[in-house]
This record gives C-alpha cells, structure tokens and sequence, in this order.
C-alpha cells in the first residue's frame, strides 16, 4: 500500500496550515494516496484563511472517515480520518492544554496503527506540544519514544536528515549534566546497529560508513579533558567493529561534520541533542527532517517544532514538511524494494 498517513499535530501549532499548504504544491495526478489523522473542523479552517485553488480541489474529493477505520474500498485520493471534536473557534484559548494533547496523542496512535496494519507505506507527523500531551495522560511527550512503544520497537532511533548529512542521536531531551551517565557502550552499540540496517534498508547504501562523535571537546585529547571516550565510546566502536559495521571514531564534534559535508562518513553519531542537530539546523534550518530508525515502518517529521509565535499567521514555512514528504517517500520504496 502506497498510501502515506499525516498526523495534524498539536493543533494549534503550525500543522494543520502546513498540511494545507504541502496539499496546495502536489498535483492530485500522480501523487501518493494521502491519509490525514486530524480534525475535520481544523483542517477547514485552515483551508479557508491558507489553502489555494489546488489544496481545495484535493478536499472536494476527499473521503471522511470516523473512529480510525479506513475501509479498503476507499479509493478517494486523500482521507481524513477526524478523531476529534475541537472548536476552531477556541484554538488559542486552549492551546498547549490537556485537550489539546489528548487530540494530538490520538492521531499519532492512529497514523501508526495503520502503518502497522499495512494500510499506509509511511507516517509524516506534524509537530506535537510535549506539555499538552503530558497533561493528557502520554508517558511519553515526544514522538520518538511514543512510536517506539505503540510500535513495541526495541529500539528507536532519532536521526535529523539534510540531503547526504544524517546524525544520530545517543540521548535526546536531557540535561546537559545527566548525558554522561547514559553514554553506554551497550547503548552505543545497539544504536549502530539500527542505523546500519536503516541506511542499508532505508536510504539503499551498500555499506555505510558512521563516524561517532566524542562527548568531550576534541574527543577528550586522550584523557586530558574526559575520560568518556576512552572508557565507554571507544569500546563501543570496536565491539561494532567485530559485529561487521564500518564504525570509526571518536572524532571532535567540531571537524566531523566538515568530513561527512564531504563524503567521508554516510552519517554520524552524535553524543547529545545539539551537538548534532545544532549544525544542521544552522545550515539549512528548513530542509532537516527528523526519521525515527527502529520502527516497522517508516516515519519522517518537520525538524522544527509547533511554532506557536507564527502559527495561524499564514507565515509558517511548508518547505521541511515537503522535504519530510518526499523523504517519506523514498524511504519506503527503498525499503520496499529491499524487502522484495
């Protein structure tokens, strides 16, 4: 099944505009079936103050499908599953609140139980309020490990993508001071394995090459200033080594990223959360796409958040969530065709 499945996200973040703007720049022709886990009421809301003649033409054919089911004679080219009753009148007043969060927890359930059915080849979600949905009850407030469980995935892996630079993440949301602690060679080598199947399975690469980034400045200059990369990084490469994947490293984050700009590693391993995904966002903050590794089917996100300052202005840009559509795509005919 080709179908891709959208989570709106919170919604009164930038994801319901977004999803406007992404159906407004494909052609009905040719494109994917679309399958959109949302609220019919926000979606035409954001229609009628965001969406063009284009966008509109893909609602005047759409199917509107309740309480998750999505029968497999729909042949509408876009599907809007609605499994919530929001007041677009009160996007604001309730916003990053427990209703808010419960909404967007439920697309996210959806989107991925019909992955796992095989209804939809990939999910592409749209930015989630952590708070909100920890006020709904989630024990987990971000995308990565709630698809992680709802997919009961061993292990799931972020890792921010732009163009030929791919990073991994070892640990996520955490304080700086807590990192050390979670730098395991266990960790690190059971994230290196998800990484070399994806990149094989998923972006078609032979045999990937992954250069592991150290956690102190130039790599602990051999002990001098943090013992972590001789003690627990170091160790985790070579077991990686003896399991058959082309790991090397520590390398100082501040060089590596140049080397993997020009073809030296097919991606890298980061230690924490803006030691890796800081460069890419300054490059080109736009076009980074977050994928979760690890999962039994594919998942792309927008590298940004709810935006809440721009949402609902019409100022927001569609272009990372067109980037995470196209890279959904790819993925999962990569990994059809490996699959056979």
């Amino acid at each position: 099944m080709n179908r891709i499945c959208l989570t709106m996200g919170d919604p009164a973040g930038v994801g319901p505009e977004l999803i406007i703007q992404l159906l407004g720049r494909l052609q009905t022709r040719g494109a994917p079936g679309m399958v959109i886990a949302g609220d019919c009421g926000v979606l035409k809301l954001a229609l009628e103050k965001f969406g063009n003649a284009n966008a509109r033409r893909w609602f005047r054919t759409a199917a509107i499908a309740e309480r998750e089911r999505l029968a497999p004679d729909i042949k509408a080219p876009l599907v809007i599953l609605n499994l919530s009753e929001l007041s677009p009148k009160k996007l604001r007043a309730e916003r990053a609140g427990k209703k808010h969060g419960l909404a967007s927890w439920k697309y996210i359930a959806a989107g991925a139980r019909l992955c796992r059915l095989g209804a939809c080849g990939a999910l592409v979600t749209l930015p989630v309020n952590k708070e909100s949905l920890l006020q709904a009850g989630c024990p987990y407030p971000g995308h990565t490990d709630l698809l992680a469980a709802l997919d009961r995935a061993e292990r799931a892996v972020m890792l921010m993508v732009l163009g030929k630079l791919r990073v991994a993440l070892v640990t996520h949301h955490l304080p700086l001071k807590q990192v050390p602690a979670k730098i395991e060679p266990g960790t690190i080598l059971s994230i290196l394995k998800v990484m070399q199947k994806a990149l094989k399975t998923d972006f078609g690469l032979a045999a990937p090459k992954i250069g592991v980034l150290g956690l102190n400045p130039h790599a602990g200059e051999q002990g001098k200033i943090g013992v972590e990369e001789i003690e627990r990084i170091a160790p985790a490469i070579r077991q990686a080594r003896n399991a058959g994947i082309d790991a090397s490293g520590p390398w100082p984050a501040d060089t590596a990223f140049h080397r993997a700009r020009s073809g030296e590693f097919d991606a890298l391993l980061a230690m924490y959360h803006d030691q890796g995904i800081g460069p890419l966002k300054t490059l080109e903050f736009e076009r980074v796409v977050n994928v979760t590794l690890g999962l039994s089917f594919v998942r792309t996100s927008p590298g940004h958040g709810t935006a809440y300052e721009v949402a609902w202005t019409g100022k927001a840009s569609g272009q990372s969530l067109l980037e995470a559509f196209r890279l959904a795509r790819q993925l999962s005919a990569s990994r059809k065709r490996s699959n056979g």
